[in-house]
């Protein structure tokens, strides 16, 4: 079949993941609350500093919030980044206790916006010298042709404390990456 959801191996991941919501396991819990309004996040009103800016095109909303976009890249909520390369950081203005770190992504391949291939995120107490708190890879499905979709770029279990968070995002060269929201627990 062309429509790789049906075959074994995408319904044995689509049943795990219903099966960590239900249970409120990894990312989806999360995710499930920001569909439904505000939550709790340290990096709220917090100053971003942008390494790789966001197209004047897709440049109106803020990463610190607490405003998240709808499934329509038009939504003013949504940063669009050009050539496949998403790099800010946050400043939490003191080293603060973190538990886990997401990043907020837009998903609508019609529009040329894909999710990272890969994600980053990066730890430092004085902003000069950092170290790698984690890596995520996000899905990324066959049959996403015309879907549009919201999902986490998400590590947790960190149980660590920095002032600076840094996100590294890649992917392909010619996509956009869209994000609105970093959330810090």
């Amino acid at each position: 079949s062309d429509m790789p959801l049906g075959q074994p191996i995408w319904s044995a991941k689509f049943y795990n993941y219903y099966m960590d919501w239900l249970a409120g396991h990894g990312r989806w819990q999360l995710l499930e609350k920001t569909l439904k309004g505000k939550v709790p996040n340290i990096a709220t009103d917090k100053a971003v500093h942008f390494y790789t800016k966001p197209s004047v095109k897709y440049n109106i909303g803020k990463l610190t919030d607490n405003s998240f976009g709808q499934e329509n890249y038009h939504d003013s909520s949504w940063l669009g980044f050009e050539n496949g390369k998403m790099v800010f950081e946050v400043d939490l203005d003191s080293v603060t206790d973190v538990n886990s770190i997401a990043v907020r992504l837009l998903q609508y391949a019609p529009a040329n916006i894909f999710l990272p291939k890969i994600i980053d995120f990066y730890f430092s107490n004085d902003g000069i010298t950092y170290w790698k708190a984690g890596t995520t890879l996000p899905d990324s499905f066959p049959n996403d042709h015309l879907d549009c979709w919201i999902d986490l770029g998400f590590i947790d279990k960190i149980k660590e404390s920095a002032r600076y968070i840094k996100v590294v995002a890649s992917g392909n060269s010619d996509s956009w990456i869209f994000c609105d929201e970093i959330i810090v627990e």
